[in-house]
């Protein structure tokens, strides 16, 4: 079973896109420090390195970004059809039972109380975080 949250697609989107724009600003001062020949900026691998540990450090997938080397000169560009992959899973739940005896709306709602009781439980641990 597949259930759909709109309210967490909206947040899953803006921290996605946050994180793209975080590699994109990255990747334009890589670009400018590589043309400049500067130290420790003049191997493609090291760079290609550095690229991979940020997308790490951002926990996010190095294929949403393309980066080439040609003449001295490097470039990138946005993977479209990663980003619409990545995108198009957010808000999206997959709910796996083994009671195959239970009709969709008892899978759905113990799903539900699971969710809650795990929610309250959280608030119970950690009060101040939801004041």
């Amino acid at each position: 079973m597949v259930t759909y949250n709109p309210k967490a697609y909206r947040k899953k989107k803006i921290d996605f896109e946050q994180k793209l724009n975080r590699l994109r600003e990255e990747l334009l001062i890589y670009r400018r420090t590589y043309k400049e020949q500067m130290p420790h900026w003049k191997d493609e691998e090291s760079i290609r390195e550095r690229y991979y540990r940020l997308c790490e450090d951002l926990h996010i997938g190095s294929q949403y970004y393309e980066i080439a080397f040609d003449g001295g000169e490097m470039s990138f560009r946005q993977n479209h059809y990663q980003i619409k992959i990545a995108m198009n899973r957010f808000g999206k739940n997959i709910i796996v039972t083994d009671n195959t005896d239970w009709i969709t709306e008892e899978i759905y709602l113990a799903y539900l109380s699971a969710a809650r009781s795990k929610d309250s439980s959280e608030r119970a641990n950690h009060p101040s975080a939801y004041q």
